[in-house]
């Protein structure tokens, strides 16, 4: 031990207690402070074993805590270097250039004593220090657990926990599973297929379909076909009818028929429920009734925009002119009448101011919708005259 310029060989042991049950005497070993008034740091303390010469082996530094005779032990203790958070001493190995280091410390805070038993030797490549929760390490490998898991059925787990593992998922009938755990890439498919399902072509109300019930309870459910037809209204027409939307996702059935006061006479509904064709409304002309013709009478029409109904009396009036003019309305003796009746071939007639039918010298039928009448003959009419043109 050098202390300062001072050399002392041998061993330096201090005094043991003189009298029973004294303790033993104990060394602190306390470098300098930096001075007070500067930056200077403090003093270090350096424990170097001497250098062997020739095949001599170096000197070791050796720390042995003392025991007592019922083999309690002390212990070799790295207190913090200050009371702050960081503050706990770390243990340091430098490296050969001295610059870098690796280390060990303790938590700023520790409760509980642990001291960790080391095993007693190497373990084997790729393996892992596994303590048994009492202080005592040992070396252990990675459980090859399920290093070929399979999930059978439509549930279950499995576990993949080294890149040479396959997991295989085999789904239920319809539902083909695909899981592959290749370099980079881990994917697992789930699809749907028809292979290996039984083919139905006649559903029943009974039938079960997945569903998933996001309103209610977020997870998956099922539904019969009766719970579906139930639940979307459908419903199926008479075979004389239709479907009629009656409210919002309401549907009901709805017979097709004539007016309540002459149900069906005259109308023939074809494929009303649309099974055996397209459906069809027609007129069934036996099915009238033979009548007469009064005033009152009405015939359906439509006027070139709606539908209307018109009396007979109508329809004859409206292939009928009537009209009048006087002898202002002449033209060197002649009267051009514009009756827009359609035809080629009308039947005129003339009545003077006594309503007395004329024969006119000539007829000239223009057009399909002006007829030429010349009374030169009569010169100037008095009164007023009249014309009836009928198409």
């Amino acid at each position: 031990m050098r202390i300062g310029t001072h050399l002392l060989e041998g061993n330096l042991m201090t005094r043991t207690g003189v009298a029973s049950g004294n303790a033993g005497k104990s060394i602190s070993i306390i470098m300098g402070d930096g001075n007070a008034t500067g930056p200077a740091a403090g003093g270090s303390l350096t424990l170097k074993g001497g250098a062997g010469t020739t095949t001599g082996a170096g000197g070791s530094i050796v720390i042995q805590p003392g025991t007592s005779a019922s083999g309690t032990a002390g212990m070799v203790q790295i207190l913090p270097t200050k009371a702050t958070a960081g503050g706990t001493t770390a243990l340091q190995f430098m490296g050969i250039n001295s610059t870098g280091y690796v280390g060990f410390k303790a938590p700023d805070t520790v409760t509980t004593n642990v001291v960790w038993q080391l095993p007693a030797a190497d373990g084997s490549a790729n393996q892992f220090l596994q303590t048994n929760g009492s202080g005592v390490l040992t070396w252990s490998s990675v459980a090859a657990v399920n290093v070929f898991a399979t999930i059978a059925g439509n549930s279950g787990t499995a576990v993949v926990d080294v890149p040479s593992d396959t997991l295989t998922i085999s789904g239920s009938v319809g539902i083909t599973t695909v899981a592959s755990d290749t370099s980079g890439n881990d994917l697992l498919t789930i699809s749907m297929t028809k292979t290996g399902l039984t083919a139905k072509t006649t559903p029943t109300t009974a039938d079960q379909f997945m569903l998933f019930d996001a309103a209610a309870t977020d997870t998956p459910s099922y539904a019969t076909l009766a719970n579906i037809i139930s639940a979307a209204n459908i419903v199926t027409a008479t075979a004389n009818g239709m479907l009629v939307r009656t409210a919002a996702n309401t549907y009901t059935a709805r017979s097709i028929t004539a007016s309540s006061s002459a149900a069906q006479q005259g109308i023939v509904v074809s494929n009303g429920d649309g099974v055996s064709g397209a459906p069809t409304i027609g007129l069934n002309i036996n099915g009238l009734t033979a009548g007469t013709v009064g005033t009152s009478t009405t015939i359906p029409a439509y006027d070139g925009t709606n539908n209307t109904k018109i009396t007979p009396a109508q329809i004859v009036s409206a292939r009928i002119v009537r009209n009048t003019f006087t002898n202002a309305g002449l033209t060197t003796g002649s009267i051009a009448i514009t009756h827009n009746l359609a035809v080629a071939g009308v039947l005129v007639q003339i009545y003077d101011e006594n309503n007395q039918l004329v024969q006119p010298d000539n007829i000239t039928l223009t057009s399909n919708n002006v007829a030429t009448v010349d009374l030169s003959s009569f010169g100037a009419i008095s009164g007023t005259w009249s014309y009836v043109i009928f198409g």
